[in-house]
């Protein structure tokens, strides 16, 4: 745990602290009021991203470096910080806590947190997949997931070996007792009483008011001022860009770029049709200033007339609209090594072929 990290959890231990002044709390509870503000101070590295370890040896020693060189002054982290300096902050608090490495013998192996109640059940959780929800306003999914959950997520129909034994492994580390869930009826009555929805909302009820909106053609076609599907996909996604303001403050912090995005697509899976996704296609970039990565992804509607493109900007965290030649004149590599935009234009031809041809789907 560094400064910035000791920091916050002084400052939220002593809220624990004053809240107990007036009524005690139970083991789970203070877990999940430090969960909650613990995501509230933290971003994923989009550095560790950058760097696919299955491309070469070179990009392996890159990731494990930034792998342990832990969290930096403004929060950028990855799973290992996130969840050590949670486990950490839980047996600060008195709470029995400790790490769970995926795979101990990978230098980069994913790792969650456990922690034990005053019953002696034991609890998961992974802060690093919740952070985008806990800064966005949205429900956890990852706290108090109950065994039969956790065993749905590790065991899907493609399983990665070393997930093989995991949830058998921590069971046998965990006194040999499966994972308790804790309902979302319990976390959302604890995140009312935290403040942590807004009137009583998560983000997710808000974006289902929105959903019902715009999937009311009539409604949509009026507001927009056309019918026209690709008119439509471009102009929802403009609305979203300019109207709906995720992003520059949840609470108060800034939301990482990594959050960002992901917060993005589900909006898009929201409220754009299985139709209208038919006029996108993503791309994954980032550009590189003054040794710091930031992510450039690129959005490209597929119009009757022609393309257009959105570039996304760090800085703004938006997707602003950008002419195809100064597409191609910005310093973007994308996330297979050495290949940088400026030398893709026969690719961006391409998709523009397979986009009028209709063969792609944002899914």
């Amino acid at each position: 745990m560094n400064q910035y990290e000791r920091k916050n959890v002084d400052r939220i231990i002593n809220e624990i602290k004053e809240m107990e002044k007036s009524k005690s709390m139970s083991v789970t509870k203070k877990a999940f009021y430090m969960y909650l503000n613990l995501g509230d101070i933290y971003q994923y590295k989009v550095s560790f991203d950058r760097f696919n370890h299955k491309n070469s040896y070179k990009n392996i020693y890159k990731k494990i470096e930034i792998y342990q060189e832990g969290t930096s002054e403004d929060g950028e982290a990855i799973c290992k910080d996130m969840n050590k300096t949670y486990t950490e902050a839980l047996q600060m608090l008195g709470i029995e806590a400790r790490l769970s490495f995926m795979n101990p013998e990978n230098p980069i192996t994913h790792v969650d947190s456990c922690f034990k109640d005053e019953e002696g059940n034991w609890y998961f959780a992974n802060l690093t997949s919740d952070v985008m929800r806990i800064k966005t306003g949205m429900k956890i999914r990852n706290f108090g997931v109950s065994q039969e959950q956790l065993y749905n997520k590790l065991y899907n129909e493609k399983p990665e070996e070393n997930k093989e034994f995991y949830l058998y492994r921590m069971n046998e580390e965990n006194d040999g007792k499966p994972f308790v869930g804790i309902s979302q009826e319990q976390l959302k009555q604890w995140a009312d009483e935290f403040g942590y929805t807004y009137r009583g909302l998560y983000t997710n009820d808000i974006l289902e008011i929105l959903a019902d909106e715009m999937s009311d053609e009539k409604f949509i076609t009026g507001f927009f001022g056309t019918n026209k599907k690709d008119e439509l996909a471009q102009k929802k996604l403009e609305f979203v860009m300019n109207k709906l303001g995720i992003i520059n403050v949840h609470k108060r912090r800034k939301i990482g770029d990594v959050e960002a995005l992901e917060y993005y697509e589900k909006i898009a899976s929201k409220i754009f049709s299985p139709e209208e996704r038919k006029y996108f296609n993503k791309y994954k970039g980032f550009v590189e200033e003054n040794g710091l990565i930031k992510a450039r992804n690129i959005i490209v509607i597929k119009k009757t007339q022609e393309n257009v493109y959105y570039l996304y900007h760090s800085e703004s965290q938006i997707f602003e609209k950008i002419e195809k030649e100064e597409l191609l004149k910005e310093p973007i590599k994308y996330y297979v090594p050495q290949n940088k935009l400026q030398d893709f234009s026969m690719e961006i031809n391409h998709l523009e072929k397979r986009l009028n041809e209709k063969e792609i789907d944002i899914g």
